[in-house]
């Protein structure tokens, strides 16, 4: 019985002997493919000098002769020796030469994964040029046919190799991770000229508030409900029956519950009627038997209205007819505004217009990243073309008129 068991151990030794053998023949037979010119070189120029180990953070750490660089090379100059010269295969002991075994390989796990980072400091630092780092990657790829990588590396590469990422991301969650930095990069140009545009606005809104003053009250709209004649929007209430109104508190001092005669100066014109006047919020009536006009008005030292409305109207309406300065500021404040409003105009213009579904505005790219989340790839891009090609009969169809209406006041 015991026979039997030793027989059956020795079988299994033999083959793991085989299995090591075939596995050291294939790490001879890797670095025999890797061996051209500039390795052999290498491999046979090695004085020994040291000046290497002064640049290596390893050897500097303890000062261990084992993690000089030049023990790298020789430890794979040693096995290449032994396979791929004559004297190294005669005589082993006369030239330094040792088999690759066991103990050798153990060494070169040591040596080309413990203490080497690959960081090339050696080869820099190398006096006759030996490109350190190159010899320790000939010595990772034999091991590499060893099955002798750590495992904490071997991990990290098979992971890389089945998902295509190190840390082991699904590749739908790479393309959503790709996505979402394409949209923040899309949006981030139009978000920067939105935002300029915005803070020029609020400077207008400070400097109109302590540099000037309004004229009167705007008028955003009217309402008509009989013949009368009324102003049109955009202009400015200067006054009721001679009395400046500049705000609200103003105006209603000057509407009365009876009957009387309304004497409206706007910046279109002097307008008077006769009825009766009342205000709800912003909504100004006047009306009678046979009238009934409504003024919509705005308070124009309103900072919300100075930031929403005013940048919307021609610059020149910075300084008349609605705002007048103050006492002691000079003209320069009207230069700088009109600067800013050209500032506000121009960002908010660009960054809405560059916000716009149409390829290859950053819009475009946005609308098609966002479909393509919503469907797939193809179709994603596919709908992002359409979107574009409607943008941009929309706009041709805006110009059309436009461009016509030229042409006739031509002829």
């Amino acid at each position: 019985m015991d026979s039997e068991v030793s027989g059956v151990e020795k079988k299994e030794e033999m083959r793991r002997n085989n299995q090591l053998n075939g596995k050291y023949l294939k790490a001879i037979g890797k670095m025999g493919s890797k061996l051209e010119s500039d390795l052999v070189s290498y491999l046979n120029s090695c004085v020994h000098c040291g000046l290497c180990s002064e640049s290596c953070h390893y050897y500097l750490s303890d000062k261990s002769d084992s993690n000089m660089p030049v023990s790298k090379v020789e430890a794979v100059a040693s096995i290449y020796r032994r396979y791929f010269t004559g004297t190294g295969s005669i005589l082993p002991a006369l030239t330094g030469a040792r088999s690759l075994n066991e103990t050798a390989a153990d060494e070169l796990v040591n040596l080309a994964f413990g203490s080497c980072s690959m960081c090339g400091r050696c080869t820099i630092h190398c006096s006759i040029g030996i490109d350190i780092a190159k010899l320790v990657r000939l010595t990772r790829s034999m091991l590499v046919e060893l099955d002798r990588v750590p495992a904490g590396l071997q991990s990290t590469v098979n992971t890389s190799l089945k998902s295509g990422n190190n840390m082991g991301i699904p590749e739908d969650e790479l393309i959503e991770t790709k996505r979402r930095k394409r949209m923040r990069v899309y949006s981030v140009g139009s978000l920067a000229n939105l935002i300029t545009g915005l803070l020029a606005l609020c400077f207008i809104s400070l400097l109109l508030s302590y540099s000037a003053e309004p004229n009167g009250l705007y008028i955003a709209g009217t309402k008509n409900r009989t013949e009368a004649d009324i102003p049109d929007g955009g202009e400015i209430l200067y006054s009721i029956n001679n009395v400046t109104i500049r705000n609200f508190d103003k105006l209603d001092d000057n509407l009365g519950d009876e009957q009387a005669y309304y004497t409206l100066d706007t910046s279109d014109g002097i307008y008077t009627y006769y009825g009766y006047a009342e205000r709800d919020g912003r909504n100004v009536t006047i009306y009678s038997e046979n009238l009934s006009v409504t003024f919509i008005l705005s308070d124009m030292s309103n900072s919300l209205f100075v930031d929403l409305i005013m940048p919307i109207r021609p610059i020149y309406y910075y300084r008349e007819p609605y705002y007048s300065t103050k006492g002691g500021v000079g003209s320069w404040v009207w230069i700088l505004i009109k600067q800013l409003a050209w500032i506000a105009l121009l960002n908010i213009g660009i960054g809405l217009i560059n916000l716009l579904p149409m390829l290859p505005l950053d819009g475009g790219a946005l609308f098609r990243d966002i479909a393509q989340k919503a469907t797939n790839e193809e179709k994603g891009k596919k709908i992002a073309v359409v979107m574009s090609l409607i943008c941009f009969i929309i706009i041709i169809l805006n110009f059309i008129p436009a461009f016509f209406g030229g042409m006739t006041s031509l002829k």
